[in-house]
């Protein structure tokens, strides 16, 4: 998978506006599924798995917060991000 790439560029993109706190976590949940399905193709299977097993995990604790009515913890706060560096070596070790 190449770094250029449009869909590695937004995914790469969209963990750093959930940094910056520009984008929600209900955004950064849905938009990360989104982009890594479209990518699978692309993708090796180990990669594969462990980008959507980082998504999973967030989109797990965006569930929590949306039925529980609250944001996310700092405990939670820290695992998505995380899990944000793990996307990130995942795409930017795929990209040379």
């Amino acid at each position: 998978m190449n770094a250029t790439s449009p869909l590695v560029l937004e995914i790469l993109g969209l963990c750093s506006l959930y940094r910056e706190g520009l984008v929600l976590l209900t955004t950064l949940a849905s938009r990360s599924e989104s982009l890594v399905e479209q990518m699978r193709s692309e993708l090796s299977s180990k990669d594969f798995s462990h980008a959507m097993n980082c998504i999973y995990l967030i989109e797990e604790i965006n569930a929590l917060c949306l039925d529980e009515g609250r944001k996310p913890t700092q405990e939670e706060k820290d695992a998505i991000l995380f899990e944000l560096d793990v996307l990130d070596k995942v795409f930017t070790s795929n990209s040379k």
